[in-house]
């Protein structure tokens, strides 16, 4: 008795998305993330190694939301904790952005909100980015070496050690 690689898949989204709403999410954090890492890694390379460009877009969505909802996550902190049931969200939520579907969260999200923001934001973003590269194409190597001559020091020991920025003489 063989079971395919889809219906495999979408039967461990269903179990997965089942526990968590019941409850035991907390219990299949590993399990959690392997699904919401390691199978869009998974399937990110197989694209990666294709032709098909729909492919690939879709599975760049997926980690450009990812990425985006990592930096969320990380800037509101604990204040996400606090939720009741921030880990079901979660789950659901990335289940839903990597879902076989058309209308998966990865393509409505890029869609309606990351692409629109990127187009308006992308001059000025350009802008910074130049100046950025100019500032750092402008640095010599004596000036990193004068800096970090004034910050660092060695102690008597031989450990390399900061000094205390009111030291520093930049």
């Amino acid at each position: 008795m063989s079971v395919s690689a889809s219906r495999f898949v979408y039967t461990l989204f269903a179990l997965i998305a089942l526990s968590s709403l019941l409850g035991y999410g907390p219990s299949l954090f590993p399990l959690i993330n392997v699904v919401v890492f390691l199978y869009p890694a998974y399937f990110s390379v197989r694209a990666i190694e294709s032709a098909n460009k729909q492919e690939k877009m879709k599975w760049l969505m997926y980690w450009v939301i990812y990425g985006a909802f990592a930096i969320a996550e990380c800037t509101a902190g604990i204040l996400l904790y606090v939720i009741p049931s921030f880990h079901k969200l979660k789950t659901i939520f990335l289940l839903w952005c990597m879902a076989p579907v058309d209308w998966n969260g990865s393509h409505v999200i890029y869609m309606n909100i990351i692409r629109p923001f990127f187009y308006k934001a992308k001059p000025k973003v350009e802008e910074i980015s130049t100046k950025v590269s100019e500032a750092v194409d402008n640095i010599k190597p004596q000036d990193v070496s004068t800096v970090a001559s004034n910050v660092i020091t060695s102690s008597p020991k031989g450990k390399t050690q900061i000094k205390d920025p009111s030291e520093w003489s930049l």
